[in-house]
Parts: C-alpha cells; structure tokens; sequence
C-alpha cells in the first residue's frame, strides 16, 4: 500500500458511503416548460453527487425500468382468469326459441402445465436483477463524469484566482514602471514591456475565467438537473488517500455491478430457456357446465377438458433462440470480464503517474521555483535587477504554479475513473 498525500479528500469519503437522500427535483410544468432555474453557490463534491444521484434523469429512467420490470415479474406468475360461459343448445327455429332449449351456464379455466408460471416469473425475476446491477453500474458511471467535472470546475476556479493574483502583480509592476519612468530611473522601453506584461496577463486571466464558466456549465451537465446554476463551487485540490495495489482492486472486479448484471443476462436467458422448454407442453383448458334441462329433475353437470395436440408446434423455434441467447450472453460476459479488466489497468496505472508527477511538481519544482523567484524579487527591490530581467522568472513561477494546478486536477480526473472499482 502506498501512501500518497494529493487527492481531494471528499472524493475519497464520497467512495465509501452513498449521498445522502435530498428533495426530489423540481417537475416540468403542464405545458412542458422547465422549471426556474436554481442558483447554488459554494457547491462541494458531497453536495454535488447527491444532487446527481436523487435527480439525475438516467437514473431515474433506470429506477423506472426496474419498477416495469418487477411490475413482469408479478405479472408472469399470476394464474389465468377463468372465463364464464352461457350457452343455449336445442334452440327452435321457429316458435318460442327458449321452450325447448337447454340452458348451460358453468366456467372454463385453462391450467397451464410443467411449471410454467414458475418459469415464467422466474425469467422475468432474472430480468429485473439484470436491471438494478445495470442501475447500479450507471449510478457508478455518473458519479465518475460528476467527479471528474467537478475536479475540472475546482481547478478552473483555482486557476482563475491564481491568474487574479498574477494580473494584480503585473498591474503592480506596470504602476512601479510608471513612476520609475516619470522619475527618470528607467527608459521608456522598460514601461513598455511593463504594460506589455500586463496585457498579455489580462487576456490570460480573460481565458482562465472563461474556461471556468465553461467547467460549470459542463458540471451542471453531469449532475443533469436542468433547474440548477452553479456560480461557484469550494473544496482543496490537495488532501491524502491510499492508492491500493492492482492487484487487490483486481481480485474484487467479479463484484463490480457490470458482472454482476452480466451474470444475471446469463441467468435471465436460462430461465428463459426453462420457460421454452415449459411451454412446448400444451395447457390443460378444463370446463365446467351446469346444464338446466326442460324435464323437472334432469338438470346435469358437465365436464370438459381439452389441450391442444403439439403436432407441429412444439416451440421448437424458441428453444433453440433462448439456447444461443444464453451462449451468447456467456460469451459476452467473458467479454465484458477482459474489458473491465483493461480499464482498471488502465486506470490504475494512469493514477500512478498523474500522482508520480503532481508530487514531483510539489515536492522538487515548485520549491526551488518559490526559492529562485524570492532571491530575484529580493534583487529587484535593492536595484540590482531590472523589470524586464525579473518578468521571465515570474511568468516562470507561475507556469509552474499552473501546471501544478493542473496535476492535481489530473489526479483527481484519473482518481474518479479508478473509484468505480474501489467501491465493491
């Protein structure tokens, strides 16, 4: 196990318990018309994945689907209704029809056979499963897009306030040139570069604020609620976690709810194929008849049964389908078993470099930057550097301040992709 000091420590207690439950989101109106947006400030990751996960609409088709699905299954074991029968036999064709008529009245109720409601209920069972590990996999899924957005938005805003602090120096410098020149210390070219500086560092932090109302935007698109409007979002970019081993997250990937919904097609189509086999054996139709006769003391009781003859219909078509569905969806879990094993590879080795060099940034670049960019602001307030000579370390320092923001910001991206495996 190895200990790593740099990913946001909300990401990580968000992986081991579920959101908690909010309010449901607000309804689109009659005339189909969203609803008035919602304004959230200071929104952190906790608050956004509940969001996501109480109103995001995938999940909710998905939850509805699994609704439908149970609402089959009970379906599928519910015996057929019987059906009630009058008849008239004997009628006259002339005269009063009903003097001479017999009068049957009695029920008739089909009995399927081979247990074939169990089957049947069972397939649908199997089905529903399926669904809530599909529900739960996409619930995984969206918390990944929700983390990874909100990684981006958080470094977005970092970035914007670390661009407002370098505006604010270059503003600084431009003013002390200003003076320097109006005094006679400084030519006029080094004004110049001074608000050349300052130009390019405005448009700079034009861009920065920019990409940050683009991070938002896309983050409200992840958490899915079309009623909400993010203005600013709050957490570190720096905290502690454990990375595991691969090979321990490995070892839990037959738990992960994409097998597990792979498992249950498998499953669903072995039921399926059951209840093929069930129903090539005919149903039992029983009836009943009691018969109201003319002569006073002759009434009878009537009984029938009947079933079809499975000569040419043995559902013969359908046993084979369901047999190569089931192969079929074996195969396509041994599939889905190489693919989700290529992406925890993929994602853990991703998390290890991004973690290898935002600690390199934080442990070796960014100090001996700090350390050169105090020495020369230390020269240039006693005189022994010019504006132009410290310009180039400053933007340096910065550089590296922004690609360290933006390790972080890769870290926890990489981390979000990791996390679908480290919650079974």
């Amino acid at each position: 196990m190895k200990r790593i000091p740099l990913v946001l420590l909300s990401l990580v207690a968000a992986c081991g318990a579920p959101a908690k439950p909010s309010d449901p989101p607000p309804r689109w109106d009659v005339n189909g018309q969203p609803p008035p947006a919602q304004e959230i400030r200071d929104l952190d990751l906790d608050q956004a994945l509940e969001l996501a996960e109480s109103g995001h609409p995938d999940l909710a088709a998905a939850r509805a689907a699994v609704d439908a699905a149970a609402g089959r299954a009970a379906q599928a074991g519910l015996m057929p209704n019987p059906e009630a029968l009058v008849k008239m036999e004997s009628v006259r064709m002339n005269g009063d029809a009903t003097d001479d008529a017999e009068i049957l009245a009695g029920i008739s109720q089909r009995l399927p056979l081979w247990g074939r409601l169990g089957a049947a209920e069972k397939s649908e069972e199997m089905e529903r499963l399926r669904l809530v590990h599909e529900l739960e996999a996409r619930r995984l899924e969206i918390r990944r897009r929700v983390q990874g957005a909100f990684a981006a938005a958080l470094f977005a805003s970092e970035a914007s306030r670390l661009q407002e602090e370098i505006h604010r120096q270059a503003e600084e410098g431009v003013r002390m040139a200003r003076a320097m020149k109006e005094a006679g210390e400084v030519a006029g070219f080094i004004a110049a570069r001074a608000d050349l500086e300052s130009v390019r560092v405005r448009a700079d932090l034009e861009t920065a604020r920019a990409l940050q109302r683009r991070a938002r935007i896309e983050l409200e698109a992840a958490i899915g609620r079309p009623s909400i409007r993010i203005e600013s979002v709050k957490g570190t970019l720096e905290a502690a976690m454990d990375l595991p081993a691969l090979e321990a997250v490995e070892a839990k990937l037959e738990d992960h709810p994409v097998m597990r919904a792979s498992r249950a097609e498998i499953s669903a189509w072995m039921a399926r194929r059951e209840l093929a086999e069930a129903q090539g054996i005919p149903d039992v139709n029983l009836e009943l008849f009691y018969r109201r006769l003319q002569e006073p003391g002759e009434n009878r009781l009537d009984i029938g049964v009947g079933f079809a003859i499975p000569l040419f219909d043995r559902n013969q078509g359908r046993r084979a389908e369901t047999a190569a569905q089931a192969a079929a969806s074996e195969a396509r879990a041994a599939s889905t078993r190489v693919d989700l094993g290529r992406r925890l590879r993929e994602a853990h080795a991703a998390m290890s470099a991004a973690l290898a060099r935002a600690k390199r940034l934080r442990e070796e670049i960014l100090p001996k930057s700090a350390m050169i960019a105090t020495a020369v602001e230390a020269r240039h307030a006693a005189g022994d550097l010019s504006l132009a000579e410290v310009l180039p370390y400053r933007r340096e320092r910065a550089a590296y301040r922004l690609e360290y923001l933006e390790s972080l910001r890769r870290v926890l991206e990489e981390w979000a992709a990791l996390s679908e495996f480290l919650r079974n």
